[in-house]
Parts: structure tokens; C-alpha cells; sequence
């Protein structure tokens, strides 16, 4: 089970694993490295009345966080778009198609924050990037959480979990097959399982 860092346990978790350095002064992002086997992309669209899911791997991150100056953090995040799964097969294979993601030329979906703010608890903040999907690239805000599993608490470079969540329109990257069908928003919901590289 994971649990929302609250203030006290947070600082006391950047402490514990000098995320906090005793000199401001000095504070540098401190880089952290991808568990690509625990982490993914989970996303949804309208399909009628209905929500239909699915997920993609994380292919790929660079991570680096500054929880003294949220400012100075960076993140970038690969996904990798070819192995898109639905919850049935014949939405996996459109999805996958040259109709939409085209993955057999765009097999991969790529997020590049391009300035990171501070959210309402330290845990927290709001990264606005670009995301580029089927070779196109279109403005994104994310919302992010940090959480820490409660067994780790303590430990030595404990893992922790990004969680980006915010929606795109599909039809802003040229994604306008089956518009009868199927919505134009898709809701995402990135968890990237990261440690101190």
C-alpha cells in the first residue's frame, strides 16, 4: 500500500536520503533512475457510455528532482507506444494501427517537462511540458504526486512513485479515426516507480 507523503514524513524521507542538503545554497537535482518492470502508462477514452482502458510501458526515463527548489527539476519520460495493450484484442489492434498510434512508425510516445512548480503539499507539483505523439507535439500539463510504499518508510534510498495525471485531445495529434465511436479525450496516468540513480 502507498501513502501520500505528508508534510512531516516527507521532509523526514528527504532527510533520510539527503534529498535535503544542509545548504540550500548548494542544492542540486539529484537524479534518479527508472524501475521500468513497476512502472507504466495507464490511459483512457469514452467509447459511448462506457470508459474503455489501457496501458503502455515505460520505455525510458530521466528523472531528476530538487525537492529544495521544485523549480530545478526535470523530468522526461519514454513511452513505449508498440506494445499498447486495450482490455479487448480487436481495441489493442486499433489502437496500434496505422488509423491511429501508427506504431510500426511511431512506436514510441515522449513527454519533456519544460517547467515544474510547486503543488499544495510538498509532495506535489505541476509540470508543464510537451508531448509528442505520432510525430506530433502539443503543449501538456500534468499533475504530479509523490508516494512512498509505508513498508519502505526508514530505509536507506527507499523507492518512490511519480504519478503524473492530466488528459490530451486526441484529435490534436491527427488521432481522428472512429470519431463516431470513440471520444476525443484521453486521460492519462503515468506511474514511474524511481530510486536514486
Amino acid at each position: 500500500m502507498q501513502n501520500h507523503l505528508s508534510r512531516r514524513r516527507f521532509f523526514a524521507f528527504a532527510a533520510a536520503t539527503a534529498v535535503l542538503p544542509a545548504l540550500p545554497a548548494v542544492a542540486a537535482p539529484i537524479a534518479y533512475r527508472l524501475d521500468a518492470a513497476r512502472s507504466s502508462v495507464g490511459f483512457g477514452v469514452q467509447l459511448g457510455n462506457d470508459e474503455l482502458v489501457g496501458t503502455m510501458p515505460v520505455r525510458a526515463a530521466d528523472l531528476n528532482l530538487d525537492f529544495n527548489d521544485v523549480a530545478r527539476s526535470s523530468v522526461a519520460v519514454t513511452l513505449d507506444a508498440a506494445q499498447t495493450k486495450m482490455g479487448v484484442f480487436f481495441a489493442t489492434d486499433a489502437v496500434r494501427s496505422a488509423d491511429l498510434l501508427d506504431v510500426s512508425r511511431h512506436p514510441t510516445i515522449a513527454f519533456r517537462s519544460r517547467s515544474v512548480r510547486p503543488g499544495p503539499t510538498p509532495a506535489e507539483a505541476v509540470v508543464t511540458g510537451d508531448v509528442t505523439i505520432k510525430g506530433v507535439t502539443r503543449p501538456v500539463t500534468l499533475n504530479t504526486l509523490l508516494t512512498q510504499e509505508r513498508s519502505t518508510v526508514g530505509q536507506d534510498n527507499p523507492p518512490i512513485t511519480l504519478n503524473l495525471k492530466g488528459s490530451v485531445n486526441r484529435l490534436d495529434f491527427g488521432l481522428t479515426a472512429f470519431q463516431q465511436f470513440v471520444g476525443p479525450r484521453v486521460t492519462l496516468d503515468i506511474r514511474a516507480r524511481i530510486q536514486r540513480a
